[in-house]
């Protein structure tokens, strides 16, 4: 970040609660935001870009483009709906209807966290217990390492296969060439 002439362009995706008690990461990115459309007030002096929800009209024109998003958030209710308007959890709610969850099952999903379960209960459980097993050894590999990465070998010690399956379900992705494995959003690092 220090070079002369600008080499390096860097950017990261942060939680704007990680970036209010993170001190380093608005020390690191300080600057003034590109684009006054999309500032979040509270880090005026961090270069950064708020991503909204989705306004009215892309949350009326996603809905009409994928029906079952539509069944599910009508089924729902008002809470899912809010819900549905941040855009990771309507990549989960679409994740989940794309691999087979009817759009009926959404009827009393009301907080992310019933999301996540849901998400949980339909791409971990399934693969059993070793699955589980699987991600606390990522987790813990993590931990060690002091990033939101783990070798693949750490991460899947003792757990055969399952590694595989945990990215094909995309609950986690490959890092750093294939060396590596993360969460595919830091939301399921934290649940």
């Amino acid at each position: 970040l220090e070079l002369e002439g600008g080499r390096w362009g860097v950017i990261a995706s942060i939680r704007t609660f990680d970036l209010m008690v993170g001190q380093d990461f608005a020390r690191l990115f300080r600057g003034v935001p590109p684009d006054p459309s999309f500032v979040d007030q509270r880090f005026q002096s961090v270069r950064h870009l708020r991503i909204p929800e989705w306004s009215d009209a892309e949350f009326d024109e996603l809905l009409s483009k994928i029906p079952a998003l539509r069944i599910a958030v009508d089924n729902g209710g008002s809470k899912l709906a809010e819900l549905a308007r941040v855009p990771f959890n309507t990549r989960l709610l679409a994740d989940l209807l794309s691999s087979g969850v009817a759009p009926e099952k959404f009827k009393d999903l009301a907080s992310q966290i019933q999301l996540l379960d849901m998400y949980w209960n339909e791409r971990v459980r399934p693969l059993g217990a070793v699955a589980e097993q699987c991600l606390r050894s990522t987790v813990n590999a993590m931990i060690e390492r002091g990033r939101m990465e783990a070798s693949r070998i750490a991460a899947g010690a003792g757990t055969a296969n399952i590694l595989d399956q945990l990215q094909q379900a995309s609950v986690l992705i490959s890092a750093n060439g294939d060396r590596d494995v993360a969460f595919r959003h830091h939301i399921l690092f934290d649940y």
